[in-house]
């Protein structure tokens, strides 16, 4: 979750101090924070990975449908898209400063993604089954293949990526074709088991103990990791390698030198998103899980194309209001959420599954038109706190301990009295 530039202290490298960071890096994270809260608010309030495969109506107001759909249109994929690529131009930040200074930076980013991986593991199995860490420590893996690679060949490996969930749902596609999926009874006693499954969440998270939760979640992580091992992990590699080529070519340190080209990509990205946005929108309210049809092709070509290009248009668009002085003054604002973003994705968790689960306030099941608000109010409280933290601290709280298990050792946490440092 955290993409930084890294410092020298001494012989040792040492983590970047906040005086030298990027704030228009910092100020996207921020924003990718809270649009990753938001669509993880559906997940967080119901079973929401079965319900999209079993096709269960749960709501029945015209506002419920609304705000799920504008959750699912305008949210859902984009915000992750987004951290992802960054995570990506963080790489490769990460990788340059070490080799300026002489230092030979992959074990230490072995050692942040082992301990990245630990943290993801315990995220998802004690906390949330929703978990992307374990994704983004597994992916970062394969991203340190390419730590030497030219831009052009971060761009092909992006696309081959890319490429590869498309190409697999093809040729799943296409197998399914030649059935008679509709009548099948093995697809049949499928979607029973997870209509059944989908009860057992509902009952557990509404009314269980932790203890219940925890066995439920078993349920969860199973279908999560099977399917997401062929369709979202290479996704993000592809994301993680589209970042770091943007890092490579040094976009967001020179970014007063490409406004051109982040005006041409804001334009073409929002056309391109759009599109297949609505493809994508168009799939999800008409796939059969019991049936292939074109409504499947149409959700996928949305996923794996509309949402890196709404990304990139969310992208650009917040660089080019950060040129204009209202436009920083407002978005700088989340500067000091994107300084802790480890930090702010795991509280997240612990103050939704709070509020929604049975051993917590018990909302589980409540209503989807009141998650924007409960979204917005989760975040002001993150943003208060991430400012309030940073008058004392230089790193956040779950940051300090990542540096601690990457360097071996901390730099001085407490900020200086007599230092005013910046984002």
């Amino acid at each position: 979750m955290e993409q930084k530039q890294e410092g020298t202290a001494g012989d040792e490298l040492m983590p970047v101090q906040p005086n030298h960071r990027i704030v228009e890096l910092d100020v996207l994270r921020g924003f990718a924070l809270f649009g990753i809260l938001l669509a993880n608010m559906l997940f967080f309030s119901f079973p929401y990975m079965h319900i999209s495969l079993t096709g269960t109506n749960h709501w029945d107001a015209w506002i419920d449908h609304a705000v799920t759909g504008f959750i699912r249109i305008a949210v859902e994929g984009h915000f992750i898209s987004m951290l992802s690529f960054l995570f990506g131009v963080g790489f490769i930040m990460f990788f340059e400063k070490a080799q300026d200074k002489g230092r030979k930076p992959s074990g230490l980013f072995v050692r942040r993604l082992l301990a990245l991986l630990v943290f993801g593991l315990a995220h998802a199995f004690l906390l949330w089954s929703g978990d992307i860490l374990v994704f983004y420590a597994i992916a970062g893996f394969v991203l340190l293949l390419f730590r030497h690679a030219k831009p052009r060949g971060l761009l092909q490996g992006a696309l081959l990526f890319f490429l590869i969930p498309v190409l697999l749902m093809a040729v799943l596609f296409g197998l399914l074709s030649l059935t008679d999926t509709a009548n099948d009874p093995l697809m049949e006693a499928q979607l029973q088991q997870w209509q059944s499954e989908e009860r057992q969440l509902m009952e557990a998270y509404s009314n269980g103990s932790y203890s219940d939760v925890l066995e439920a979640r078993k349920i969860e992580l199973s279908l999560a990791y099977s399917n997401s091992i062929v369709t979202a992990l290479p996704f993000i590699i592809g994301l993680f390698l589209l970042g770091a080529y943007a890092g490579r070519k040094r976009y967001f340190q020179q970014l007063s030198s490409h406004s051109g080209l982040v005006n041409k990509v804001c334009v073409w990205s929002l056309v391109i998103g759009v599109l297949f946005s609505a493809l994508k929108h168009i799939g999800q309210r008409n796939i059969d899980p019991m049936q292939v049809s074109v409504y499947d092709i149409f959700h996928f070509a949305g996923l794996y194309i509309g949402d890196p290009a709404v990304c990139l248009f969310l992208l650009t668009s917040i660089l080019i209001l950060l040129r204009k002085r209202m436009g920083m003054r407002i978005f700088r604002l989340l500067a000091d959420a994107g300084r802790m973003p480890l930090t702010l994705y795991l509280m997240q968790t612990v103050i939704a599954t709070t509020i929604f689960y049975g051993y917590g306030f018990g909302l589980f099941g409540a209503p989807p038109r009141w998650l924007p608000l409960w979204a917005l109010g989760i975040f002001a409280f993150q943003l208060a706190f991430s400012h309030f933290w940073f008058r004392q601290f230089r790193f956040g709280p779950m940051e300090t301990m990542w540096r601690l298990l990457t360097y071996g050792r901390l730099p001085s946490s407490r900020k200086p009295e007599n230092k005013q440092l910046s984002a």
